[in-house]
């Protein structure tokens, strides 16, 4: 009975896409903090599929999800 506001997100998995992750950690180079750490996480991203990724907006997750997880 009237009009009603819903915001939907979709969210799914795509196949034949890859991507190959990279750490940098970097410890105690921030004076005057010798004990600080800085870990930093880089992702190289390979799209084989058929889709366009035009303006996409992605979460990249080292879960696993064929070893028994929930997909991220």
């Amino acid at each position: 009975p009237g009009d009603t506001r819903l915001k939907l997100q979709v969210t799914y998995l795509v196949n034949n896409v890859t991507f190959t992750s990279s750490y940098d950690v970097r410890v105690g180079i921030y004076p005057p903090e010798p004990t600080t750490c800085q870990l930093m996480y880089f992702a190289e991203v390979q799209n084989n599929s058929t889709e366009d990724w035009t303006n996409v907006k992605m979460a990249i997750s080292t879960a696993r999800p064929a070893l028994g997880s929930v997909p991220p």
